[in-house]
């Protein structure tokens, strides 16, 4: 059986899955143990924040389109791998006060596993010369909801994937959009993305961005080793230099 798709949801179509209270479930004939699951988190700082749930048979990931596809979290065999936030998340963009002028109002809202960072900016706050907020903590990228997304599963290649666009713009400055694609195959003990960004202005313009990634338990303790196919390692300021002979090793 060919790949099927769902649209969970599409502002420029006026097409969006309400799930209501009860969580909707897609499956495909042929493709066992994969299914994509769709919510929307009700009461508190969650409320509104529609998650699209993916399960590949050995682990399932939980991805926000309404804060800009990040990655929840992820479970296997019951065991949940994220990190303990003191945030009750995940919070509605609409509740983050990105503009506060201390800069730092993007750490009301932050839990994930996976968080983007960008894309006009992505590091800490930045100040003008009048004192005034000019760049938020790690940008807004990770605050802005989806405007289309997208799930497929493929029997064949028994591959699921979430597809979500953000746009980042504003009138006479930045307009930037970005596609994310996160797909996992059956049986596999992780996921892959791909982000890709297209400058939507007949102008140039740059962008930059940043993969937060938390862990927490149970995947960190002494000994623990980061391993990524890496050409250059730069350390970002004083403290992190006095470490870069270490940097790809953990602690207890």
């Amino acid at each position: 059986m060919p790949a099927k798709t769902w649209t969970i949801l599409d502002v420029s179509e006026n097409k969006y899955l309400d799930s209501g209270d009860h969580a909707e479930i897609f499956t495909l004939p042929g493709a066992d143990g994969l299914a994509v699951e769709k919510y929307t988190k009700r009461g508190g700082l969650s409320d509104g924040v529609d998650i699209v749930g993916l399960s590949n048979g050995e682990i399932s990931i939980r991805v926000l389109p309404t804060r800009g596809m990040s990655v929840w979290d992820m479970h296997q065999q019951g065991q949940r791998i994220g990190w303990q936030s003191p945030v009750r998340g995940p919070v509605h963009p609409k509740f983050v006060p990105i503009s506060e002028p201390s800069g730092l109002g993007w750490l009301d809202g932050f839990d994930e596993l996976l968080a983007r960072c960008g894309l006009e900016s992505n590091g800490a706050p930045e100040f003008g010369d009048d004192g005034k907020l000019k760049y938020p903590l790690h940008g807004r990228i990770g605050n802005k909801p989806a405007h289309q997304v997208e799930v497929t599963i493929d029997s064949d290649s028994r591959e699921i994937t979430v597809t979500g666009v953000v746009e980042e713009t504003r009138f006479h400055f930045l307009k930037l959009r970005m596609t994310t694609t996160v797909k996992t195959k059956a049986g596999e003990m992780g996921f892959r993305i791909r982000d890709e960004i297209e400058n939507l202005s007949g102008s140039p313009a740059e962008m930059q961005m940043l993969y937060h990634v938390n862990f927490g338990e149970p995947l960190l303790d002494g000994g623990s080793r980061f391993v990524a196919p890496l050409k250059t390692v730069v350390p970002r300021n004083d403290h992190a230099a006095s470490g870069i002979a270490t940097w790809d090793s953990y602690a207890a």
